[in-house]
């Protein structure tokens, strides 16, 4: 235990000082003596303490006592987390001090598809070859680099160099936001609504960068054109020297590629898939070597459709069987199987309200109506199980789907992240902003995908690594607890939770509840207590 200092009344920012940025928060600071500097500055798992407190009395015998308004998260970080371990995983913060951005005119979207505010840490990648082993974190936001620099919006973290934090040189826009990255050797393709000047070259939409040079590359791709030019996906094709650049927009330089485009890396030029394609694409993935799967709001041979297949030996786009079908354009998209013959999708319906649905490699699956109206899913990822459930005709019983976003669970609520069995939603990340709003996720992403759909110990070794990138409208503060629903409810009532009556005057927060106060501030500057449900 270490003494800290509270300090809580009526304010919403903590002003800047030293080289340490202002934040927001909930009323409720922490002051840690020792280090000279307030708890969330500090690089260390915390947990998220906000409210006020109004009274505090000492029991013979016993801990001291507190009372007032307040709520607690098992973590309070402003960064990206890691959630590592196998079967009992859990959440670490990566320490990187992400701080979220508007754009100066508009939320950042993917463009013409949903309407989703991108704002965050939104995308990234794990590079681990030629000696590197580096994570990628993109979107649109503002962090500090190792050497006190300011970043914005494309961040490394250099593992092979004690965890070095850095930027991108000069030339992007500020207002850029980065939307999807890939790797083809050392060159990192990073796409999204990018725009500046990169070594006297424009860019518009993509920028090349060298992962071992630590430098942008020389000879950038000529800028990609058209209203509202955004890339939303990027797929390598294995075994090539092509690399499949997907969005909207209609051409790169004055060459005509509309929706999707081929990069070259040998030649370093533009080369045209193949006509049929038009609409704006949101989501590829690889079926195999030689077939890509497309997702998006389609037209394939004039023909409206949300998804399509293209044939890279025969050039040839064709819709996707029964795709004319799905409610609305696909945003989200993920291989069900590891054979990639069957697919989860995800999006939002014409009427607005969101859908998910499986391709079975026969026909199309709907779990139906079931999320509420306000659900915004943004990724989705198969996991395997240390454990089977009992199984559906949309989940095997040793995997479980996991689903990222702003999502409304029934009979539950508000929620991040969640897990799909087949037949029921089970809430697995809780996150709110520092005003007690609702957080979002934005999605999950592993060094192997394919492998983390195995439960098979010699695909999935324990300690695998996710990084879940957080975006949030206006997240300073993100607060998370992983725990389920049964676990919850076991443990308020085992430790003495009780809600607070609302009438009172100073109480303007919503989700406000008491805490026990022997988890109040024990564990401020130590690992959380509680831990994630058992996958």
């Amino acid at each position: 235990p270490e003494l800290v200092i509270t300090v809580n009344g009526n304010f919403n920012t903590v002003n800047a000082f030293g080289s340490n940025a202002s934040f927001s928060v909930n009323d409720f600071a922490v002051w840690v003596p020792s280090r000279k500097n307030w708890l969330h500055n500090l690089n260390t798992n915390s947990i998220s303490i906000g409210g006020q407190l109004v009274t505090q009395t000492d029991v013979p015998g016993y801990d001291p006592l507190f009372a007032g308004s307040i709520s607690s998260q098992a973590l309070g970080t402003s960064d990206a987390v890691a959630l590592s371990g196998s079967g009992q995983p859990s959440l670490q913060s990566l320490g990187v001090n992400i701080t979220a951005t508007q754009a100066s005119m508009s939320p950042v979207t993917k463009r013409a598809i949903s309407g989703q505010n991108v704002t965050g840490a939104v995308t990234g990648l794990f590079y681990d070859a030629n000696g590197l082993n580096i994570t990628v974190l993109g979107g649109h936001f503002t962090a500090t680099s190792s050497n006190g620099s300011n970043i914005n919006n494309l961040l490394f973290i250099n593992n092979t160099a004690s965890q070095q934090v850095t930027g991108v040189g000069n030339g992007l826009n500020a207002d850029s936001a980065f939307l999807t990255l890939a790797t083809h050797g050392s060159t990192l393709f990073a796409g999204g609504t990018v725009a500046g000047t990169v070594n006297g070259n424009s860019v518009n939409g993509l920028v090349l960068y060298d992962l071992a040079l630590g430098n942008y590359v020389a000879n950038q791709p000529p800028a990609l054109t058209g209203t509202s030019v955004a890339v939303n996906a990027i797929a390598p094709q294995s075994g090539t020297s092509n690399v499949f650049v997907a969005g909207n927009f209609d051409s790169a330089g004055a060459f005509s590629c509309p929706s999707i485009c081929v990069y070259d890396t040998t030649r370093s030029q533009w080369n045209s898939p193949g006509s049929g394609i038009g609409g704006s694409v949101a989501a590829l993935t690889w079926q195999s070597s030689t077939h890509l799967i497309v997702g998006g709001n389609l037209t394939v041979n004039g023909v409206s459709t949300t998804m399509a297949t293209y044939d890279t030996k025969a050039q040839t786009f064709t819709g996707f069987a029964g795709a004319g079908g799905v409610p609305g354009p696909v945003t989200a998209l993920t291989a069900a199987n590891t054979e990639y013959s069957q697919f989860w999708v995800a999006g939002k319906s014409t009427n607005g309200s969101a859908f998910l649905e499986k391709y079975d490699g026969a026909r199309w699956l709907s779990v139906g109506n079931t999320l509420g109206t306000a659900t915004t899913i943004r990724g989705l990822q198969v996991l395997a199980l240390t454990k089977n459930h009992a199984g559906s005709s949309l989940v095997d019983a040793n995997q479980v789907l996991l689903l990222t976003g702003q999502l409304q669970l029934p009979g539950f609520g508000s929620a991040s992240a969640a897990l799909f069995n087949g037949t029921s939603f089970t809430p697995f990340v809780l996150t709110n902003t520092a005003n007690n709003g609702p957080g979002t996720l934005s999605q999950l992403f592993v060094s192997n995908p394919t492998g983390f759909m195995m439960n098979n110990e010699r695909h999935m070794a324990v300690g695998f690594v996710i990084l879940i990138a957080l975006a949030i409208s206006l997240g300073l503060m993100f607060l998370l607890v992983v725990l389920g629903v049964v676990l919850e409810r076991i443990r308020r009532k085992r430790e003495g939770y009780e809600p607070l009556p609302q009438q009172r005057v100073m109480d303007k927060h919503s989700n406000v509840h008491r805490i026990p106060p022997a988890t109040l501030l024990g564990g401020a500057v130590s690992e959380p207590r509680d831990s994630p449900p058992k996958i």
